[in-house]
Parts: structure tokens; C-alpha cells; sequence
């Protein structure tokens, strides 16, 4: 699909920001082809010293990957730090996140164990309730080792947080023939209560719920509500137990 994009791609006005190849190299690394991607270091010449620029980001943020997973992440960590002030100054959030979210793999396996910690529970805290889930989920084991740390250590909301991503995980590693059965005929949940349902399963209380989803309390209610008319419950806990009888959990 990349080589099909590089083809079709045609550059425009606006600055190409997040290269193909460089999304490319990722794969490669992600499958461990090193030699591949350092070919396109070598090839697009960013460097460690290079000032931090969004238009560079994804390019610089690449190589950070590349520097981690060929063992060098000590190399990475003041460049990544360069990058997440710019982001930050100028007010870039999912920037910020992913360049935390980096940087914590990387302090991880230079041994720095609680700074990727606090750097993990920084990057959750703000990506994950604005929607940057992806950037985790493709993270792989490393990220998972690190997420499954956090549930371990980190305060309540963060560790919940890492729950949820998780779970998204393994719901995504299942093979199509598990697949949960479907609920049965007027059980059906909108794809906002199914949202609903998987937070109730967590240990976030009401008005966190509806924070994570950026809505009011009394709209949360009403989708709660919801949810226990079509599963016939009248408790949080109940809803969950039936969710998990029909595999929506």
C-alpha cells in the first residue's frame, strides 16, 4: 500500500510532512529490515543534530524509532527532548504526545526506568482522551511491556488509561474466526454506548467517564440509561457482566 502511495503521491503547495518513505522505514524497522531502514536515513540525511522543525517531525521522529530499536537509544533521548519543546511551544498536542510517547520507549530501554514512566503518563494523559490511540497501538511489544508496567505503577486515571489500550490490543490480535458473537435482536448498542460500555467496565467513576469522552455527566446518564434498557439491567456492574456474556468486552 506505501509503494502504491509513493506512486500516486503529487506534490503540491502545501509541504509534504509526513513522508511516505518515511512511514515506509517505520514498517521496516517494526520488521526488524534495520539495513533498509537506515538506507533511508542515509538517503533523506536528517541527522541527531538537526534543529526541530514540523516540517521535519515525522523524519526526525523516525529516526528516534530507528536509534531505539537498533540499541542506541541513548542517542535519542536529547533529541527527542529538542523536538517535544518545539511541539509544546508551539502548542502542537499530538506532537507532544508522540514525541513523549518515543521518548518513553527510549528512556525504557536505556534502563530509566521511572522517567518512562512519568513520560508514558504524560503522553496517555493527554493523547488518549483526544483520540491518539493509534499511536500507541502501533508501538508494539516494547510499548506493551511499558503499558503493562504503567498499570502497575502509575496513579489511577493513567493506569486505566493503559488498560484501555490494552485491551485494544488484544481485541485487535484476535483472529477473525474468535470473533464475539453478535448481541442479540434489540440489544444492539450505537457505536457512542459501546464507547459507554467499555469505560464502565473500568474503575473511572461517572464524571471521569464523561470527561474521557469530552461529554456532560447527564448526557452520560442518558447513554447509560441506554445501555441497561436493551441489556434489561439496572447496575453498572451487571451491564458489564452482560457485555462480557456477549462478547463486547
Amino acid at each position: 500500500m506505501l509503494d502504491e502511495a509513493a506512486q500516486l503521491y503529487v506534490p503540491g503547495y502545501f509541504p509534504d510532512v509526513r513522508p511516505v518513505a518515511a512511514t515506509r522505514a517505520r514498517v521496516r524497522i517494526l520488521q526488524g529490515r534495520f539495513d533498509d531502514a537506515w538506507a533511508w536515513v542515509r538517503q533523506r540525511g536528517v541527522e541527531l543534530t538537526d534543529a526541530p522543525s514540523f516540517l521535519v517531525e515525522h523524519d526526525q521522529l523516525t529516526l528516534a524509532r530507528m536509534l531505539v530499536a537498533d540499541g542506541r537509544a541513548s542517542e535519542a533521548v536529547e533529541m527527542l527532548g529538542r523536538i517535544l519543546h518545539a511541539a509544546e511551544d508551539a502548542g502542537r498536542q499530538g506532537s507532544a504526545v508522540e514525541t513523549r510517547l518515543v521518548r518513553a520507549l527510549a528512556l525504557a530501554a536505556n534502563g530509566q526506568a521511572e522517567p518512562a514512566t512519568a513520560d508514558l503518563a504524560a503522553a496517555l494523559a493527554d493523547g488518549v482522551p483526544a483520540g491518539y490511540c493509534r499511536l500507541f497501538l502501533d508501538e508494539g511489544p516494547p510499548m506493551t511491556e511499558l503499558l503493562a508496567r504503567t498499570t502497575r505503577t502509575a496513579d489511577r486515571q493513567v493506569r486505566n488509561l493503559a488498560q484501555h489500550l490494552l485491551a485494544s490490543r488484544r481485541d485487535s490480535d484476535r483472529p477473525a474466526a474468535a470473533a464475539p458473537s453478535p448481541a442479540a435482536p434489540g440489544q444492539e448498542l450505537s457505536e457512542r454506548e459501546l464507547e459507554v460500555l467499555k469505560l464502565l467496565g473500568t474503575e473511572l467513576s461517572g464524571p471521569e467517564i464523561a470527561a474521557q469522552l469530552f461529554v456532560s455527566v447527564n448526557t452520560l446518564r442518558t447513554h447509560t440509561k441506554h445501555i441497561f434498557t436493551k441489556f434489561g439491567v439496572n447496575t453498572r456492574r451487571a451491564a458489564v457482566r452482560r457485555a462480557a456474556d456477549l462478547g463486547l468486552l
